[in-house]
């Protein structure tokens, strides 16, 4: 997919877990980042690390282990009341150049 959108000259950004160990990941992180060098951010070491969704399992008497969309949903706009962005979301933010609300 990344190089369909590059020979369109379509920008690529990638968010992906970064999941230490893994090593069909750590194959694809490799390609990836030959193809869009920094433009590729990972979440360390992945989704539910960064959100600490042990944490919110225990919360919220989940049974899952990963987020669903409606997991996610539900849980992720109060986690950012009380808790920062985490910062690959802010680096993400930056180089697209997103700006807040009032600015």
């Amino acid at each position: 997919m990344v190089e369909i959108l590059l020979a369109f000259n379509i920008d690529v950004y990638v968010l992906m877990d970064e999941d230490p160990g893994n090593q069909s990941t750590q194959q694809l992180i490799s390609r990836i980042r030959n193809l869009i060098g920094d433009k590729l951010f990972l979440q360390s070491p992945n989704l539910e690390g960064i959100f600490n969704f042990d944490q919110i399992r225990r919360d919220h008497g989940i049974q899952r282990n990963k987020f669903s969309k409606e997991i996610a949903l539900k849980v992720l706009p109060t986690w950012f009341e009380s808790n920062s962005v985490p910062p690959v979301y802010e680096s993400l933010k930056n180089i697209i150049g997103v700006t807040n609300e009032n600015g």
